[in-house]
């Protein structure tokens, strides 16, 4: 109950609790039961993530950089800023790194059909140009982003400790078709 109209959830790190965006609001719902509760205004998100320490990392809009918000609520802080000089209009599809501290995002515009893929930490407002992708990426253990390139689902090795990607990227065969939602994973 509650959850109507629930889109791009994400798991908290424990797997107790779902965040969701509904009804122009970032949600959070214990799957033990209880109300959905609120925790920021998002109006028309485009990702979220969540780590140990209790931060939600979230796109609040189609035109805005990545905010910072504690699990619990309270007011959503920017933690990137858009490079005016790249032509930025949005950082969108954040994950963050298994350390809790770093994550990656993709950029709009695309660029030749392409995102931008960076790395960014919660500590810093610098970020680092990883490579571009069809898509926004997904971490998996033991230490892969998963994303699109083309029409090919790879697997790119990435150590997340240099927050560097290593060698060729593997495919994992034919991509699922395109999210209607720009960069999405």
């Amino acid at each position: 109950a509650g959850t109507d109209g629930a889109q791009f959830p994400f798991w908290s790190p424990d797997s107790r609790a779902v965040g969701f965006f509904a009804n122009g609001q970032l949600k959070r719902i214990d799957l033990s039961g209880g109300a959905p509760q609120t925790v920021a205004t998002a109006g028309s998100a485009r990702g979220g993530t969540w780590n140990a320490d209790g931060v939600i990392l979230f796109a609040p809009t189609t035109t805005d950089p990545l905010y910072r918000v504690p699990a619990s609520g309270g007011t959503p802080e920017p933690i990137t800023k858009l490079d005016t000089a790249r032509l930025e209009t949005s950082h969108r599809w954040p994950v963050f790194l298994p350390d809790g501290k770093h994550f990656v995002f993709v950029t709009l515009p695309a660029k030749q059909g392409n995102f931008d893929v960076f790395v960014g930490s919660i500590e810093s407002k610098e970020r680092n140009f990883l490579f571009a992708a069809s898509s926004a990426p997904v971490y998996a253990e033991p230490g892969y982003l998963i994303y699109m390139r083309d029409n090919t689902l790879v697997a790119q090795r990435f150590d997340a400790g240099s927050l560097k990607t290593a060698g060729d990227p593997i495919s994992l065969g034919e991509a699922p078709a395109p999210s209607s939602w720009t960069g999405a994973p």
